[in-house]
């Protein structure tokens, strides 16, 4: 009845052929990946090769991220589990307060068939796209990392949705992450190093002037800052068990170091990254205050514990995915060169773990400061005129001779 000599009549291929290409189709939308939490009360879809990550720690705000493969969020959802819904407009107002810097604007939006503001674009690693929206009784923000809401933002966004949760936050039984932030005093005792393990620095109030050997500021990427002193390698001579680390895994403008002089990004061009051991101890890279010293939040939550030290002459140095924070370093403390103000870790979005063991550093000039959230952004990545270091008898890293997987004694 259907063939005719042996052979499908055209309108039958049609079929067969739209048959095919419908059940591809429908084979490409099997593939995405469907993740609920029902603590949250929050449904998500994505597309393979991402991850989702929760939070290990609570905060006032307790969510999960959805990642890439180099576990940079793309998208943060959390629950202010501590905030009424009724002060959303007041959340909104405040965040544009925090980033006065910045010109913000804001547009209604809606996810999951409820009423939502959205913001952008807000400061962070790089600027991000930031929406409050209430549903069944809680406030939520969700945080896209980007500082508009492109097609990838909108896809996500629009695969959320809500759904009343009648299970408890108190189940996860979950430690707070202030209450992790310090490292308890018996085991900072124990690991304590000789105070004999750093030379003095040149004071900060007499920077180091340029020499026909000293290459100009032409140097530098454009943008960016050439600082005139030396710092120190910031870890000590237990370092990895030999006192030795490299200029890596992330040198200058590779990875997550990136942009020179930004007004909504971390700048952070000439950041280094050293891999270490964990509990390694970890130093300043100068004497000065310090102004931060907790947790990095929002779009900086990568950076985990962080300590942020202010040098002198606009300058800050930034030490970040520690293990703990040490004592030394409460806010408004003063350090010096052979203060131990941390411990070596892989600390990240309110994770222990969510690295492997590396310390991140780097030098901003005129940069702004968030609080709440922890962060930095704005004014210039900074790249100091040389590393000095202790072993060996000690010496000078100048910055000219410096290169990526550069071996570097404490």
């Amino acid at each position: 009845m259907f063939m005719q000599n042996g052979k499908y009549p055209l309108f039958m291929l049609l079929v067969a052929t739209l048959f095919i290409v419908s059940a591809r189709t429908n084979l490409q939308a099997t593939e995405e990946v469907y993740y609920e939490n029902d603590i949250l009360g929050v449904a998500l879809a994505y597309s393979p090769g991402y991850q989702v990550i929760e939070h290990e720690y609570l905060s006032d705000a307790y969510g999960f991220i959805l990642a890439d493969d180099n576990k940079f969020p793309v998208l943060q959802v959390s629950w202010l589990h501590r905030d009424n819904p009724e002060e959303k407009s007041k959340q909104i107002e405040e965040t544009i307060t925090n980033f006065s810097t910045i010109s913000i604007s804001q547009e209604p939006i809606q996810v999951g068939g409820h009423e939502g503001v959205m913001l952008s674009p807000v400061p962070g690693i790089v600027a991000g796209t930031l929406i409050y929206v209430t549903a069944n009784g809680r406030l939520y923000t969700l945080l896209y990392a980007n500082g508009s809401l492109d097609g990838l933002g909108r896809l996500l966004i629009d695969s959320i949705r809500f759904y009343e949760s009648h299970r408890s936050l108190e189940e996860l039984q979950l430690i707070h992450q202030n209450d992790v932030l310090y490292i308890p005093p018996h085991l900072e005792e124990a690991l304590k190093p000789p105070n004999s393990e750093k030379l003095p620095l040149p004071e900060d109030s007499s920077p180091i002037e340029s020499s026909p050997d000293i290459p100009a500021r032409s140097s530098v990427e454009p943008g960016c800052d050439f600082w005139h002193h030396i710092v120190q390698t910031q870890w000590g001579s237990g370092g990895n068990g030999n006192g030795w680390s490299a200029a890596g895994p992330s040198f200058y403008g590779q990875g997550m170091h990136q942009r020179c002089n930004s007004s909504t990004h971390y700048n952070s061009y000439y950041a280094l990254d050293h891999s270490l051991n964990e509990f390694n101890v970890i130093y300043p890279h100068k004497s000065g205050t310090v102004i931060f010293a907790g947790w990095a939040g929002g779009g900086w939550c990568t950076l985990g514990r962080m300590v942020i030290i202010d040098h002198g002459m606009g300058y800050w140095g930034v030490s970040a995915h520690l293990k703990h924070i040490s004592s030394n370093a409460e806010v408004g403390n003063w350090v010096d060169t052979n203060t131990v103000i941390g411990f070596a870790g892989g600390s990240g979005c309110g994770s222990d773990n969510y690295f492997s063991v590396h310390l991140h550093q780097s030098v901003n000039k005129n940069a702004i400061l968030s609080t709440n959230p922890g962060g930095i952004y704005g004014g210039q990545s900074a790249r100091p005129l040389g590393y000095q270091h202790s072993g060996n008898g000690g010496g000078t890293y100048w910055h000219w001779n410096l290169y990526n997987t550069m071996p570097m004694s404490w």
